[in-house]
């Protein structure tokens, strides 16, 4: 049990470092069998791996076809923008540059 839980780990590990780094289209099928031949890991994990990241919301099923990166709702993408613009104000307020660094950098 303990070797299958590392597994379906490093395949979500995986997974999820591909959707970040763009390898893995929102939108595109994930072939569950290419997966398991390119990762040399058996499909059991592979779909234990899936359905976690579907229930995390990551993942969206599709009847008959398997698994695909799910789209963010409109919903999610306000909440993301509201959250960015707060990590900014944050980060503008905790900045140690002074007025005069920020005009030097403005003539650049």
């Amino acid at each position: 049990m303990g070797v299958k839980l590392v597994l379906r780990d490093k395949i979500k590990s995986h997974l999820l470092k591909q959707i970040q780094n763009g390898e893995i289209e929102v939108g595109k099928t994930i072939n569950l069998a290419a997966l398991s031949r390119d990762t040399g890991i058996s499909v059991t994990p592979i779909r234990e791996a899936l359905s976690q990241l579907e229930q995390a919301q990551v993942l969206q099923a599709v009847p008959n076809r398997g698994f695909m990166v799910a789209r963010l709702s409109k919903m999610e993408v306000k909440n993301l923008i509201e959250v960015v613009a707060q990590l900014e104000v944050m980060a503008l307020e905790n900045t140690p540059f002074k007025a005069d660094d920020v005009q030097q950098l403005m003539a650049l």
